[in-house]
């Protein structure tokens, strides 16, 4: 009958031993994920829940006297030390980058560069290319190659947009314009997309014109561009 009690009594210390250290395991995983909330801006996933909870399961294991201890300084301690592994474990998430004026700058000559290059390969590829005697393929080709030279026109139009060259913007969209005119018709949408971004252009251009009556000019062709970019797109719906 005693050894009974004793055994009962056992049974009853270790039940309110790993209630105790659950309990313990409850309050440094509240404590562990307010802190990784406060430095990464947001609550951790459940899979990293999960690994946390696996790891304090496996440190209880490996060490037994953890949450039985009656010295709750080395307790903390040693719970501490558990918890500052876990965080270095866990991958930090890494902060874009700031560019500075001068790394805009480098970037955006090395997007000229890429563009113009572009544009001179398809330029000079044309040119020995489109002949009135040229084959059927050759025609395919040609014109494939003249659709890549707009839209290289057009980009390097939205760059000199980006740095403020109005005038060479509205060069390059014009000559990207001529050659899309040569090859679609008004029910496609390479044409509005370009009106819309010379009238854009234009703009832009006629606040930095000096000449009040070239300024209005400007403003009035600005009109005419969005016009023709609303009549394509009115053309385009109806076909649909």
């Amino acid at each position: 009958m005693k050894q009974k009690d004793e055994e009962e009594s056992k049974v009853e210390d270790n039940t309110a031993k790993d209630q105790s250290a659950g309990d313990m395991i409850d309050t440094v995983l509240e404590g562990l994920i307010e802190e990784y909330t406060k430095k990464n801006g947001k609550e951790p996933t459940e899979d990293v829940i999960k690994q946390w909870k696996e790891t304090f399961a496996s440190a209880a294991s490996d060490m037994p006297g953890l949450m039985q201890s009656n010295e709750p300084e080395k307790k903390q301690d040693i719970v501490e030390e558990k918890v500052n592994d876990i965080e270095e474990k866990q991958p930090k998430e890494t902060q874009p980058t700031e560019l500075t004026a001068a790394d805009i700058d480098e970037l955006m000559g090395v997007a000229w560069e890429c563009l113009e290059t572009s544009r001179v390969v398809f330029s000079k590829f044309i040119d020995k290319t489109d002949k009135p005697d040229a084959s059927d393929k050759d025609k395919v080709d040609v014109r494939e190659t003249k659709i890549l030279l707009a839209k290289s026109l057009l980009r390097l139009g939205d760059h000199s947009m980006e740095i403020g060259r109005f005038d060479q913007s509205i060069e390059d969209y014009k000559k990207c314009l001529e050659i899309r005119e040569s090859i679609f018709d008004d029910s496609c949408r390479e044409l509005p997309d370009v009106y819309s971004s010379i009238a854009y252009a234009l703009l832009y251009a006629s606040t930095e014109e000096k000449d009040r009556t070239k300024a209005v000019s400007m403003r009035l062709s600005t009109l005419e561009y969005y016009s023709k970019a609303m009549e394509c797109l009115l053309i385009i719906r109806q076909d649909r």
